[in-house]
């Protein structure tokens, strides 16, 4: 923490990525059997937790959809004063919607979470399966308010069958689900608090043409209206790329960090001061490292804030009492 001119200031470093521990098991007689798995699932999920645990003050994970994974990566903080919270819950598949959120040395003061009613549809997205939804975590960040982080992670889309041409047209559900989460956003927002969301949204921040361009026209439109602003836009050096290292895919930009704007309700003032992707490298000989050289087939967002308040303020853990639903 630092303070100058009659403001406190504590710095923050959030982490939010998608951490690809998909996999699909079907029950067996004595064993289960992974009828579509990624590489290492199993692995990467305690070399994930291990990774972040003390590099982070807030980690927001998505595709940690099964108890066995959430409870690997978990293992990362065992001995710290880390505190997390994971919801929407499993389906009747037992598919969560993959959101855990750890918090490692502030205080988590307030939980909650939304699933999505417009999921996708059976009959082209595997998402339908899962419970995939918003999840909040509001964060004490030693002032008169909170930092109210809200990750999410929209429907990818046509897994089962193709709408259209290849590539030609997006998923119908994802604005739907954008106007879903930012009508939770509404509901259980406390004013005085400053909002962030971040998450996998599958849409396309660098599609040069076709419907993808008017996707995200129409995502951007919805949260600039509801007062956010997209960090890697305003703070961000280079294209951002978060997904399609690999030749075989496209890079595109679909991770993303939107901010709200300072407004005469808050109490407190985020400053960004940086924001960047990170890649994170396998040790050698790692199992089915050669199908995995990194821990996600993603690239995580590396945000850098500082939160400010006026000295002298109470603190938001005194000016509200913890609560969880």
């Amino acid at each position: 923490m630092s303070g100058d001119a009659g403001m406190m200031t504590t710095e923050l470093r959030v982490l939010a990525y998608n951490t690809f521990l998909l996999h699909i098991r079907l029950p067996t007689r004595r064993f289960g059997h992974d009828v579509m798995a990624a590489p290492a699932y199993r692995h990467r999920a305690r070399e994930i937790g291990t990774t972040m645990a003390g590099r982070y003050d807030v980690v927001a994970l998505m595709e940690v959809f099964d108890e066995n994974e959430q409870a690997a990566v978990l293992d990362g903080w065992a001995g710290r004063d880390a505190d997390h919270v994971a919801g929407p819950g499993p389906s009747v598949l037992r598919k969560s919607s993959g959101l855990l959120t750890v918090v490692d040395g502030p205080t988590l003061t307030r939980t909650a979470h939304h699933r999505f009613a417009q999921r996708g549809s059976p009959l082209y997205d595997a998402d339908v399966l899962a419970n995939k939804g918003v999840l909040l975590a509001e964060i004490d960040v030693d002032g008169p308010a909170a930092l109210e982080l809200y990750s999410t992670h929209l429907v990818a889309g046509n897994d089962f069958r193709r709408r259209g041409e290849a590539g030609s047209s997006p998923n119908p559900f994802r604005l739907r689900q954008v106007e879903e989460l930012l009508a939770f956003i509404r509901l259980v927002h406390h004013p005085s608090n400053v909002a962030l969301v971040v998450g996998d949204l599958n849409v396309d921040a660098d599609a040069a043409s076709g419907p993808a361009v008017d996707e995200h026209r129409a995502v951007r439109a919805a949260f600039r209206r509801s007062g956010f602003d997209d960090l890697w836009e305003l703070h961000g050096s280079g294209p951002g790329t978060t997904f399609g290292a690999d030749p075989a895919e496209t890079p595109k930009r679909i991770d993303y960090a939107w901010l709200q704007r300072p407004n005469a309700d808050h109490k407190i003032v985020v400053t960004p001061r940086a924001i960047c992707t990170c890649a994170f490298q396998r040790a050698a000989g790692a199992p089915d490292s050669d199908a995995m050289p990194f821990l996600s087939d993603h690239l995580a967002l590396d945000l850098r804030l500082a939160v400010s308040s006026p000295r002298g303020s109470q603190s938001s853990t005194g000016a509200r009492a913890r609560s969880r639903h």
